[in-house]
């Protein structure tokens, strides 16, 4: 505890392999207001669980009610939803297949082979999770254009494996991978010109996704309020270690680090060896839960018209990955 809060007042990249225990205790979680109580009627009381795992200026996301028992859902899911008459329900008791009727819905024949299509999307990350997150909005027909700049690329246009061995910021195998689908401008983002230009783009997109350290955006002038001057409408998400707002919020590092800070390096590997090396383990949920939220803003946007800021904590998404060790832990000690 003692080298980790001289770590955060140096800044040096610096975490602690964290236990249960450690992370229910974390400060940053508390300011955040992480953690809810989730009532249990069945049992007649509330546990602690992780809370909702994004930030939004909208409609937060929330955790309603717990999972569901064994066939709680059994007639609302199987009955309305699929269809199922009550004698089929019955059945189904002693079936060992469900009869499950086929759902076909048609759309006219007008749906876009690509269901993201028009949808334009400024991307100024960098490194796994974000250009990952981005990938996947290209992949599904956006149009992405990734921001960089020259004197400060992408680590991974650094660190190789390069194409025939030979170095060269666009031969890495990694970001070759992850920009597929995308297109490209260098901007120097130190000089008004390049945050202009940086603007210019953001005036016609839907997304801007950013995995700056927390408050980075704003010191450039790019801020979520600043961007709602330019695209009323504007969805973007910020997604960085550990959130906007907190104690650590600035702090910096990488995927390796949260997967200690999280709790997966404790669970990993031998008691009575040094924790298990896991890679940057949160760096591939993550991803998916950034595209999940900002297609639940676009509905919301589509519904109402308003955009939204999005503020994603990759610590608080990594633990969510972790809820039965968390509650093994509040339950049973």
């Amino acid at each position: 505890k003692e080298l980790f809060e001289g770590a955060l007042k140096h800044r040096v990249i610096l975490y602690p392999v964290s236990t249960p225990k450690d992370s229910l205790e974390s400060t940053q979680l508390a300011d955040r207001k992480f953690w809810t109580e989730v009532e249990h009627p069945e049992l007649g009381i509330n546990i602690t669980y992780p809370g909702a795992f994004a930030k939004t200026t909208e409609v937060p996301p929330r955790v309603r009610h717990r999972a569901p028992l064994i066939g709680e859902h059994n007639e609302e899911v199987l009955g309305n939803e699929l269809g199922l008459s009550r004698s089929e329900l019955l059945a189904l008791r002693h079936a060992k297949d469900y009869p499950v009727k086929s759902v076909t819905k048609n759309n006219g024949g007008n749906a876009p082979e690509r269901p993201l299509e028009g949808i334009r999307v400024a991307d100024f990350t960098w490194n796994i999770v974000g250009p990952l997150s981005t990938k996947l909005l290209a992949d599904y027909g956006a149009e992405v254009i990734r921001i960089e700049g020259r004197t400060r690329p992408d680590p991974a246009r650094t660190g190789g494996p390069f194409k025939d061995s030979i170095g060269g910021l666009d031969r890495a195998g990694h970001v070759c991978q992850w920009t597929t689908g995308k297109l490209g401008v260098g901007l120097n983002l130190a000089h008004p010109g390049g945050v202009e230009i940086a603007r210019e783009i953001i005036a016609r997109s839907d997304f801007v996704v950013e995995t700056f350290a927390g408050g980075v955006m704003e010191k450039l002038g790019l801020g979520y309020q600043e961007l709602k001057k330019i695209k009323p409408d504007i969805i973007m998400l910020s997604s960085c270690m550990q959130g906007q707002t907190g104690p650590q919020a600035s702090h910096p590092g990488f995927g390796y680090h949260l997967a200690a800070l999280s709790g997966f390096s404790q669970i990993a590997g031998w008691p009575d060896r040094e924790p298990a090396w896991l890679g940057p383990y949160t760096d591939f949920p993550a991803p998916h839960l950034n595209d999940l939220i900002l297609l639940a803003a676009l509905d919301y946007r589509q519904r109402t018209g308003k955009g939204q800021y999005i503020d994603m904590s990759q610590y608080e998404n990594g633990i969510h990955f972790l809820t039965p060790i968390f509650l093994d832990y509040v339950v049973n000690g």
